[in-house]
């Protein structure tokens, strides 16, 4: 093991498992929030689908603008533990602290309830990016762009760990420590993920070694923003990333909704949850066996498209438990794809305009992208509740054909559609990418 993690050029065996360890923490609270807060709101606070719409907007537009500003500043400074791993330790706590409060039940009723949820959700939103846009350039300041797909292929199986407890324990802990009370329930469960999110992005921190000093930048922040944003290729890639996004947040929060109303066996939602993980999981070996033969920009596609065609059998299924999570399966594996691809290609994009410029761009490339991924499950969450409100969804009720028809095209039409888009943006953004620098990428 230790010999073949060693081939990751500068990446030592304890850089690459601390890297991943961090990566494991902060998409452990990132993703219990992403799949659970909206059932949260719906289903044990009992706000309105309109207003969870709203919350979920507006606090990600706010976090979608100041990405950026946060990026540039990275950029342009250094802290005392290198260029990006001190703002690991700076927010590892805050934004802990404010993932328990998401879960603390608000104190009133009404109007006084969705702002506290909003107020609350913006601040985590905050320190969340400044774990995030910190934690995403880290990849190519501790691994050679030879073996970048390696590096990456460890920090994706650790994220999807991450998502895997999450998905297949949360709702188990809930019922375990809040008994009748949902409300409990969710407080100590987001108590103790907390811990674990806080110790392992801490520990992961740690043991990060940076291995490229890169000059920071001089340029302005509009500056940086015209040099990033003249590449026709990065713009679809975000776009791609924006759709790969949508598609697995719409997935795993309609699963919840689905075989609790559609299927009324709510008792499988973890396992299902699971079967998406767990393919995605499974691929990655895979994945880095695939990038050695073939090009990136056809596995990204192909990833899609394969997405689309596992998203659209779920209409055969009918009832049957164990056909759903054989797709559901399939659909985890395909849209690994792209997700796993399309951070090595920012990466190497973000490594050639530092080094061609001299100066770091890495901060700011890597929080456009990670602008357009919250984009796209901030949309996915507005989009979910938004069905569910068109089509007068009730919480925790039998609900009527048109709400069962509506939950259907959350889980089941949307993705498909969604990631059908997915395959056009990223076929878009290699064709540029050749236009642009015919050896833009490695990988490709």
């Amino acid at each position: 093991m230790a010999n073949y993690l060693k081939r990751n050029g500068g990446a030592r065996l304890e850089v690459t498992l601390a890297y991943s360890l961090a990566n494991f923490g902060h998409t452990f609270s990132v993703m219990t929030v992403s799949i659970y807060l909206m059932y949260y709101y719906t289903d044990v606070l009992r706000l309105q689908a309109l207003a969870v719409t709203v919350i979920l907007f507006l606090s990600r537009f706010f976090d979608g603008a100041v990405d950026p500003f946060i990026g540039h500043y990275m950029d342009t400074r250094t802290t005392r533990y290198g260029k990006y791993r001190g703002y690991l330790y700076y927010w590892a706590a805050p934004s802990c602290l404010l993932f328990i409060m998401l879960f603390v039940p608000p104190p009133g009723r009404g109007i006084w309830a969705i702002t506290w949820c909003l107020a609350v959700y913006l601040c985590w939103s905050f320190a969340s990016s400044m774990i995030e846009v910190a934690n995403l350039p880290l990849m190519a300041s501790i691994s050679d762009r030879e073996n970048r797909n390696l590096t990456n292929t460890h920090k994706i199986a650790a994220s999807i760990l991450a998502v895997a407890v999450s998905a297949y324990l949360a709702l188990k802990l809930v019922k375990v420590f809040g008994g009748d009370s949902d409300r409990l329930g969710f407080f100590i469960t987001a108590l103790i993920f907390a811990c674990v999110s806080f110790a392992s992005i801490l520990l992961g921190a740690r043991g990060i070694k940076e291995r490229d000093a890169y000059a920071e930048n001089s340029l302005p922040f509009l500056g940086s923003a015209s040099a990033i944003l003249k590449k026709k290729s990065l713009i679809f890639m975000y776009l791609a990333i924006l759709c790969e996004e949508m598609c697995g947040v719409m997935r795993n929060q309609g699963a919840i909704y689905y075989l609790k109303y559609n299927l009324n066996r709510a008792d499988a939602i973890p396992l299902i949850l699971l079967t998406s993980v767990s393919g995605s999981f499974l691929a990655q070996p895979l994945i880095l066996r695939a990038t050695r033969r073939v090009r990136a920009s056809l596995l990204m596609v192909a990833g899609f498209l394969a997405a689309t065609a596992a998203s659209s059998l779920i209409w055969f299924t009918g009832r049957s438990i164990m056909l759903l999570m054989s797709v559901n399966f399939l659909f985890g594996a395909s849209l690994a794809l792209p997700a796993n691809l399309i951070y090595v290609y920012a990466a190497e994009l973000a490594d050639d305009m530092s080094r061609g410029n001299d100066g770091c761009f890495c901060g700011m490339v890597n929080s456009l992208l990670g602008i357009a991924a919250k984009l796209g499950y901030t949309a996915a969450g507005a989009s979910v509740a938004f069905a569910l409100y068109l089509t007068s969804y009730e919480p925790n009720t039998a609900q009527r054909d048109t709400a069962l028809f509506g939950i259907r095209i959350c889980f089941i039409a949307l993705p498909s559609v969604v990631a059908l888009f997915g395959a056009v943006f990223a076929a878009i953004s290699f064709l540029n990418a050749e236009r642009e620098k015919p050896r833009a990428s490695n990988s490709d």
